[in-house]
């Protein structure tokens, strides 16, 4: 029997409305978000902020992880590697993840240009869920 390959979602928030981000993790039955921005807060968005997300999201059933210090897309990440090993560990547990910037083109942003291609190395899929809350698989 085939094993299904595992997989870590992507996702942009954008300037989205926080009821249609939520919406889209829904739709992926998505059980852990993973901030990936260096610095977890928007001006533009502030229903993205650190704060915000914190007290919203386990109101879905999300839970909220920050790790921009090692994941984000400056030059200043922590322990880089060992924290690729801790989302491709989430991802084989088969709980849903996805990792989040605030770039809605996943093709401009660190997700897919810096980690997506050391998940594959790990054997872990990465399927970007768009603005529209399609994806970039055609998935659902």
């Amino acid at each position: 029997m085939k094993q299904r390959q595992k997989i870590v979602f992507s996702i942009g928030h954008s300037v989205l409305h926080f009821f249609v981000f939520a919406k889209h993790l829904r739709k992926y039955d998505i059980k852990i978000l993973v901030d990936v921005r260096s610095r977890p807060y928007s001006r533009f968005a502030p229903q993205f902020n650190r704060t915000a997300l914190e007290m919203n999201l386990p109101k879905i059933g999300v839970k909220y992880v920050a790790k921009g210090q090692n994941l984000g897309g400056k030059d200043e990440n922590i322990d880089f590697e060992q924290n690729i090993q801790w989302l491709c560990q989430q991802a084989r547990k088969e709980q849903n993840v996805a990792i989040m910037c605030s770039e809605a083109l996943y093709q401009k942003c660190h997700r897919h240009l810096l980690i997506e291609p050391l998940l594959k190395k790990q054997n872990i899929e990465v399927i970007h869920i768009l603005k529209d809350g399609t994806n970039s698989k055609a998935l659902l």
